[in-house]
């Protein structure tokens, strides 16, 4: 007969009968006592972090717990709308964009990672888009920009095979402040094919109108989109109502002389440009001589690069002898423009009369025919040329060393007064 306890149970070691039985019996005790039962807010933790669809709470998650759920989070099942709308903790978007591109800067878009992720993204949207016809690609496009929208400070693209309507879908970024544009395809192999490349007239209406309802747009750079002057007169109605843009890049096209005249327009009425390049175009004297009649009027450009142009000695000295009345240009460019001995004596014109000049390029212009110690002279009266590259301009070399010995001493003078300017300044402020 089984024996009982005060309480009425029976005893296990008796009903079961044998002494070992106790034994395991105690063995199964110690180990439920040692057991490592999870603990309740790791539970918490996966909870969240599984069921981060249905409730994308992060920003309300407390700080000691986030680097756990964002680490258990599954990349592939994050909706872009959803963690747009309902996510801003940093942790988040770094982890998101640094799994998803080798190299991220921050620094380059606010230091927010956030923001790099969301232009990334937008950008790489942009690249790969083609039209389908019930236009459900473009309405999904549109659902992400929305999304993002606010974010979008710079637009960076390398490639734009789909020739969108930017007027429509960058006009979404109230915010944008830099836009890079290049119509051109990229990693073809053979499939080359020409028509890929350029930006077509209807492109440059939609940019135009962009150009006019922009309020915040500061850099605008089109460089290698086969810019023609048709192209060029269409973009100049834009940027002639523009008031924001302050750095215009139409490097590396096929601008000739009438897209000059029309930019001419641009150079003497916009108010704020400061920064100007026209590197590598088709540029002639006649197209030089408008450059340089509007930028008597300008008082606002500080760059200015018209590199890799044939303007010929009329043309660059026009442009020369304008430059030596305009009191704000700060670094030119005129290598490899076929400049000849007229331009060469603008060009000591030129160090003369303007003292902010401090970075100056005349490479390649072999026909320039100034005396090394004509140029030297010009140099020590200008007192802020810092930088100057007179490579291939047949500069004799005794004078050549004498003025790299000159502009070096005065760069290093320079960066020690800055050095000390800011050190006072960090004094003051203590």
């Amino acid at each position: 007969m089984e024996e009982k306890s005060a309480d009425g149970f029976a005893i296990a070691g008796e009903v079961l009968g044998g002494g070992d039985t106790k034994q395991e019996h105690d063995d199964v005790e110690s180990a439920l006592m040692t057991a490592n039962v999870p603990r309740l807010d790791d539970l918490v933790v996966k909870h969240l972090a599984e069921n981060y669809d249905i409730y994308p709470a992060l920003d309300r998650i407390p700080p000691e717990y986030l680097d756990n759920v964002v680490a258990l989070l599954d990349p592939s099942q994050i909706e872009f709308v959803v963690a747009a709308k309902y996510i801003s903790t940093e942790k988040f978007w770094r982890r998101l964009s640094q799994e998803r591109w080798p190299i991220c800067q921050p620094a380059n878009h606010g230091l927010s990672w956030k923001r790099l992720y969301i232009e990334r993204h937008l950008t790489s949207l942009f690249e790969a888009y083609y039209p389908s016809k019930g236009r459900q690609n473009y309405n999904r496009l549109m659902l992400e920009v929305n999304a993002g929208k606010a974010y979008v400070h710079t637009i960076n693209i390398q490639q734009l095979l789909s020739h969108l309507d930017l007027s429509e879908i960058l006009g979404a970024f109230s915010n944008l402040t830099s836009l890079h544009l290049r119509y051109g395809a990229m990693k073809l192999g053979m499939d080359y094919d020409k028509s890929l490349f350029g930006m077509q007239l209807k492109d440059a209406m939609s940019l135009s109108k962009l150009l006019q309802k922009s309020r915040h747009l500061i850099r605008l750079s089109l460089p290698e989109n086969l810019l023609t002057d048709e192209s060029v007169h269409i973009l100049s109605s834009g940027l002639l109502a523009n008031e924001t843009i302050t750095y215009l890049d139409f490097s590396h096209n096929k601008i000739g002389d009438s897209g000059a005249k029309r930019l001419s327009k641009v150079v003497e009425k916009h108010g704020v440009l400061s920064s100007l390049d026209l590197g590598d175009n088709n540029i002639h004297t006649e197209g030089a001589q408008y450059l340089a009649r509007a930028l008597k009027h300008n008082e606002t450009i500080s760059f200015l690069s018209v590199k890799l142009n044939p303007l010929g000695d009329r043309g660059g000295r026009d442009v020369l002898n304008a430059l030596a009345s305009n009191p704000v240009i700060t670094s030119l460019d005129i290598s490899s423009c076929s400049l000849g001995p007229e331009s060469g004596a603008a060009l000591l014109a030129l160090l003369d009369s303007n003292s902010n000049l401090n970075e100056l390029d005349i490479s390649s212009n072999e026909g320039l025919q100034v005396q090394g110690e004509d140029l030297r002279d010009a140099i020590q009266r200008s007192k802020n040329l810092v930088k100057l590259d007179m490579r291939r301009c047949g500069i004799e070399e005794e004078a050549a060393a004498e003025i790299r010995a000159m502009l070096s001493k005065r760069f290093a003078g320079l960066k020690q007064a800055r050095r000390k300017e800011f050190q006072k300044g960090w004094d003051d402020s203590l």
